[in-house]
């Protein structure tokens, strides 16, 4: 007697990717804003510096765009990076520029920036000057979206204005 073929299983279906989720610009109004400063000896064995600096600055805001969020407070970190000076960030191939993190009262968000700007962008918020922090990135998903861009404005443009504060 021969030996019957075995039946062939059923082709599983290919799972399906989920659409790439939409790109959402974040537009919010600053309120106020802190900068804080410290300087550590490091405690590690064989540090390569043997100091430790963490420069801090922490913009407060009014998310205007979008709507409909739990929150409309916004609490801005940026975080001064060595590392992100145009010399040093060759070989990096980042997948975002920061990200934001939902929480029930506000939304914080983390952006690296060159040390080297810094003196400027707290000139400008000394100044009263900056008044928009303008965002572009992915929705918030599981209370997180990565950010692909991000800008200090003196004066928001025909394109950062949410849709209901343009007919006005």
């Amino acid at each position: 007697m021969a030996a019957e073929p075995k039946p062939k299983a059923a082709k599983k279906k290919k799972r399906r990717r989920a659409p790439r989720e939409e790109f959402v610009n974040y537009v919010a109004a600053i309120e106020d804003w802190e900068w804080s400063y410290s300087l550590l000896l490091h405690t590690d064995k064989h540090p390569a510096d043997p100091y430790h600096e963490f420069r801090h600055l922490v913009i407060t805001a009014r998310l205007l765009r979008p709507a409909g969020l739990k929150t409309d407070r916004l609490e801005m970190s940026l975080l001064p990076t060595v590392g992100m000076n145009p010399g040093q960030r060759q070989d990096r191939e980042p997948l975002a520029v920061g990200s934001l993190e939902a929480y029930d009262d506000r939304i914080v968000g983390l952006i690296q920036i060159p040390i080297d700007v810094l003196p400027a962008i707290l000139q400008m918020l000394i100044a009263e000057c900056f008044k928009f922090i303008v965002m572009g990135g992915d929705r918030l998903r599981h209370r997180r979206a990565p950010l692909h861009r991000f800008r200090l404005e003196m004066k928001l443009t025909d394109d950062d204005m949410p849709a209901e504060d343009a007919e006005t």
